[in-house]
């Protein structure tokens, strides 16, 4: 089977995907895609929906609670609630406005974070003054941002 390409992003996945991605929640234009009948809490923050869809459903199959978030104030907001932390955070650059103080309240939740951006992304002044668990430049494919969430998962414990 040929590898699916998620569009113009840069994420491949080798597996074909269920395409219910259920429950699924809306409130206003945010959309969280929760299954907590699983294992750790994981945040995908992904402004489009298929390679959120697709990096759910990665995390799902290797047994994760995943969880996808629209924007970095969606996934803040969350922290700042009664929900269990995540174990990690998946953050994609592409699509997010990036401003320190959203930044900032990611890295200062000491929740590993796993960036995924381009070269225009990662040159970006603001970046360089942050230290994130993982770095990812794309092209890269779905199951290796897995693997780097299970690498970083596995230095916090």
């Amino acid at each position: 089977m040929a590898p699916h390409t998620a569009s113009h992003t840069g994420l491949t996945h080798s597996r074909a995907v269920c395409s219910s991605l259920e429950p699924l929640s809306r409130k206003g234009d945010r959309q969280i895609i929760a299954h907590p009948e699983n294992g750790p809490p994981i945040w995908i923050i992904d402004a489009e929906h298929w390679p959120r869809a697709y990096m759910v459903a990665e995390l799902q199959e290797r047994g994760y609670d995943a969880t996808g978030f629209i924007t970095m104030l969606d996934a803040i907001a969350a922290l700042r609630s009664k929900r269990p932390r995540p174990k990690g955070i998946v953050l994609e650059l592409r699509g997010q406005k990036l401003a320190r103080v959203e930044i900032e309240s990611l890295v200062q939740s000491r929740i590993p974070l796993v960036v995924i951006g381009g070269q225009i992304e990662f040159n970006e002044p603001l970046l360089k003054h942050f230290k994130f668990g993982a770095s990812l430049v794309r092209p890269v494919s779905i199951g290796e941002v897995a693997d780097t969430v299970e690498r970083c998962i596995a230095k916090e414990t």
